[in-house]
């Protein structure tokens, strides 16, 4: 029953969003409203929340990325309660972050990011919402070289060198307790 109350909300939101995106209405912002009767948190406070927890130890570089990536997703679709935000909105944002020239592997690490800060607010405060960042596709990134396997051959001769470097320190500390 809830799994499909879900699915019928996240296509109630994107045949939504489909229809507003097709109609000029003066002032939407001022106009549009969220939901936010399932008492969740704003995205900003979910980030606050997530520097807290899990920020603790971490380098400057931890807060720094966190808040770097709320902030992409608060510019275009605004600081609002998690719960808010619908899949179709998570996809519009995906589609942002490419035209800004991100590689899809940046994008993937930014949804990443933003999952975890909006999974630690769910789960810590028990809300009842999904994130509506959790499935979005991601296209393959055309650009990306596959890595390739490393050499049998060379995996063997790292390893007699190394079993002969082994060896030598063997024989050495022999002759220094010896001596």
């Amino acid at each position: 029953m809830h799994a499909s109350k879900s699915v019928s909300q996240r296509l109630e939101d994107y045949w939504l969003g489909l229809r507003l995106q097709k109609m000029d209405i003066p002032a939407l912002e001022l106009v549009k409203s969220y939901d936010a009767s399932d008492g969740s948190c704003s995205l900003s406070k979910a980030k606050d929340l997530y520097i807290a927890l899990k920020g603790v130890g971490k380098d400057k570089v931890f807060v720094r990325t966190a808040t770097r990536n709320t902030d992409y997703v608060i510019q275009l679709l605004g600081d609002r309660p998690i719960g808010s935000y619908s899949s179709s909105e998570a996809a519009q944002f995906r589609d942002w972050c490419l035209k800004q020239g991100m590689t899809v592997r940046t994008v993937k690490r930014v949804f990443a990011s933003i999952r975890a800060i909006m999974n630690i607010a769910i789960t810590e405060h028990g809300y009842n919402c999904s994130n509506a960042f959790s499935k979005t596709f991601f296209p393959e990134d055309e650009n990306v070289a596959k890595r390739k396997p490393i050499p049998i051959e060379d995996i063997r001769t790292i390893q007699q060198k190394c079993y002969a470097y082994c060896h030598g320190l063997h024989i050495i500390r022999m002759v220094t307790q010896l001596a």
